[in-house]
């Protein structure tokens, strides 16, 4: 059961602040303005530090501030006018007394997938069970613990593992304006999973300024000498004041990854392709916007699973590849300004998702091959909206998720070509519900800022029989919540704490996955699961001035009734042992966070940024072992200085202590060195030169050519890479 205490670190953790005005997590439609599109920078500009948002606007928000900077200067494709509509954006809401982090994506960045655009964000940790995938970690919680949304909408389905899992990978890390990563229990505002945080990737609208059409054309292109990388991004946008429409399309070509010291681990190569297009229109008080969106690995290998990891004599499989993942999306969101009444504004939203996790397979000296083909369509539905309450201001609203799941498998002999359906990964035609209403108030008394926020939660989970004995249904009910308050201490300087509690109910992955996993190990179904429920508290001091930006924050959390999968003491005809899901475990975490931005000159700005957790958790036979997973104390420092008006120099170090706190199932996953994970610490320069409408980023990384290994990794990291990026942009702006 959740403990009815907790010791939070009061620490100083340092972080960005957000710019001057507080963030919104993407641009929304303005009333019309006088105000002239961002010009074209003439100069690279330093990227903004990944910043943990400043203190907001007083509650009860008076007329629309005025038209922030473009987002167009990160992504150099779309103009976008910023100007925070009564929108009812939970982001927004949030941040005032909790952990969060505005991340603008560099116009220069380059990245395989969103795990490398997450790499470096303060609180933040990447796991790489291959190359083409990347599992964020915010405070010791990883897959279906981390809630990822796409413009608001959830990615996270009903088959999400409780582990690292390739799905992060299918959004396009080349379409998107900025992240923002609430840190800690967010489930009072998000819905369920968010037990962990919550990460929200924002991606560019068209939106222009101005009566008559305007167009605009980007190209991206970029090699790298690691893994022997293409890449290449073209994209167009067009639109006038009121409409606009966007499209766009990316190509990646990976080889095999050479890791540091030359050793190439193989196979590792593969390909991505990611296409989307964006349509928006604005009328008096209306706006609508729709977004479609498609990211496919064609043939992604499991590397970890054809390379003999630790502990292994050989490799486990001689064949793991999902063929293919993909990720199919569609989302329609109408925004409505003083609809009615005392409300200022409405949101209303409907999405489907699919995800496509099919898979190939075969075992070391076996001749027999199983053929995967799984996929979970996602239909959702939400409603939100903000009003005055009090002489504070009210978010409420609601929201549903369906789920369907179809599976199969057949077994293929290689040697007769005879096949054989067996069962599926997941029991076909199941499906899951979940239903949810939530309200948050906010209000200010004298200087202190207040916050409260409350969701009610059911899910009903149907287990079809399929091809297994039984089918079953499971309805959970459960709540989340959270308290906070943000106390003025000086000039520019800010106290903020928060309690939350958050829940994530059983999916149809944690009750009727049936298939090999990692470590020798092969998962059957489980027969009932309960919610899986965490406890949180944050305590921090956060400042924003015109030379530094900080942020300290300490953070204590319980995961308790944590959905685990446990051995059962019985193996399969093949040797492997047989796992089921139990809610087992129940960890405590505590930790810091910490993060920097300094402007010691105009020219110069430094960043640098830190992140330790510490946990513990009871075993199955009652006793007490480290957390699973948990990252090592870790951190990076950068330094960016405009040598010319045309050119930025950038210089960075990142690294992380050994990590020799292992959990039992930390110790048996070939992954892992059983020993622990060594330390680790690397070097990064770049240049980034703007010639014209050309923009050039040469960056060589792991200058060093270490050879090491993220914790919990399956691969190693690459080693020295020598990459070059051109981005050429052209069109009125």
């Amino acid at each position: 059961m959740l403990r009815p205490q907790l010791t939070g670190l009061l620490v100083l953790a340092l972080s960005r602040a957000a710019p001057a005005q507080p963030s919104t997590p993407e641009p929304e439609p303005a009333p019309p303005a006088p105000s002239e599109p961002e010009p074209a920078p003439s100069a690279p500009e330093p990227p903004p530090a990944p910043p943990v948002a400043g203190p907001p606007a007083p509650p009860a928000p008076p007329a629309p501030p005025a038209t922030p900077p473009s987002d167009a200067s990160s992504t150099g494709e779309v103009i976008e006018v910023q100007s925070r509509w009564p929108d009812a954006d939970l982001f927004t809401v949030a941040h005032t007394t909790r952990a969060t982090t505005t991340h603008h994506v560099p116009r220069d960045a380059r990245a395989a997938v969103l795990g490398d655009v997450l790499d470096g964000v303060p609180g933040l940790a990447v796991q790489r069970t291959g190359p083409g995938q990347g599992a964020p970690i915010i405070r010791g919680f990883i897959g279906s613990a981390v809630l990822l949304v796409v413009d608001g909408m959830r990615v996270n389905n009903s088959i999400f593992r409780p582990a690292p899992n390739q799905y992060t990978s299918l959004v396009d890390p080349y379409a998107i304006s900025r992240i923002e990563v609430t840190r800690g229990p967010g489930s009072a505002l998000f819905g369920p999973d968010a037990t962990g945080g919550v990460i929200n990737v924002v991606t560019p609208l068209p939106r222009f300024e101005g009566d008559t059409w305007k167009r605009q054309a980007t190209a991206v292109a970029a090699a790298a000498t690691a893994d022997r990388s293409l890449v290449g991004r073209v994209s167009a946008a067009a639109g006038k004041h009121g409409s606009g429409l966007s499209i766009g399309t990316t190509l990646q070509h990976h080889g095999d990854v050479r890791a540091g010291g030359g050793e190439v681990q193989a196979p590792s190569a593969y390909d991505s392709l990611a296409a989307d297009a964006t349509g928006h229109l604005e009328h008096g008080r209306h706006a609508t916007t729709a977004w479609l969106q498609l990211a496919t690995q064609p043939s992604l290998p499991r590397t970890d699973e054809m390379i003999a990891g630790f502990g292994q004599d050989e490799p486990a499989a001689a064949v793991f590849r999902y063929q293919p993942s993909r990720r199919s999306f569609a989302h329609v969101r109408h925004l409505i300004r003083r609809p009615v009444g005392a409300l200022e504004g409405i949101q209303l939203h409907a999405a489907w998702q699919r995800i496509e996790d099919d898979r190939r397979i075969r075992d070391t000296g076996s001749t027999e091959e199983t053929l995967e083909s799984n996929h979970d369509d996602s239909f959702g539905l939400a409603a939100r909206a903000v009003g005055p309450l009090l002489g504070g201001e009210l978010t409420f609203g609601a929201d549903y998720w369906l789920d369907r799941v179809a599976s199969s498998r057949e077994s293929r002999d290689l040697e007769t070509g005879a096949t054989m359906p067996i069962s599926g990964r997941f029991a076909d035609g199941s499906a899951m519900h979940q239903l949810g209403a939530f309200g948050e108030a906010r209000r200010s008394v004298g200087p202190v800022a207040l916050r409260a926020a409350l969701r009610a939660g059911f899910a009903r989970i149907d287990i079809a029989k399929a091809d297994r004995e039984l089918g079953a249904t499971i309805h959970s009910l459960s709540w989340a919540g959270e308290l906070g308050a943000e106390v003025p201490l000086g000039r520019d300087v800010y106290l903020v704490s928060n309690l939350g509690r958050a829940f994530r109910p059983p999916n149809i992955q944690d009750l009727s996955g049936l298939g090999p996993r990692p470590g020798n190990r092969y998962q059957v179904p489980a027969a009932d699961l309960g919610d899986e429920r965490s406890l949180g508290v944050d305590v921090g001091i956060r400042t924003r001035g015109p030379r530094l930006e900080a942020e300290l924050f300490g953070f204590g959390m319980i995961n308790d009734d944590r959905i685990e999968v446990v051995p059962t003491s019985e193996v399969t005809p093949d040797g492997r042992d047989i796992v089921t899901s139990a809610n087992t475990a129940e960890a405590r975490l505590l930790g810091v966070e910490a993060a920097l931005r300094a402007r010691p000159h105009e020219d110069v700005e430094l960043l640098a940024s830190a992140t330790w957790t510490h946990g513990n958790q009871r075993t199955v036979a009652g006793g007490d072992e480290p957390a699973d997973r948990i990252p090592p104390a870790g951190g990076r420092v950068e330094a960016r200085w405009r040598a010319l008006p045309r050119l930025r120099l950038d210089a960075a170090a990142r690294g992380a202590l050994a990590q020799r706190r292992l959990s039992e199932r930390d110790r048996t996953d070939p992954r892992i060195d059983p020993d622990g994970t060594p330390a680790f610490f690397t070097l990064h320069a770049a240049a980034v030169l703007a010639l014209g409408d050309f923009e050039l980023a040469a960056r060589a990384d792991n200058l060093l050519d270490r050879s090491y290994r993220e914790h919990g990794s399956g691969t190693q990291a690459p080693g020295f890479d020598a990459s070059l990026l051109v981005r050429w942009t052209s069109g009125e702006r």
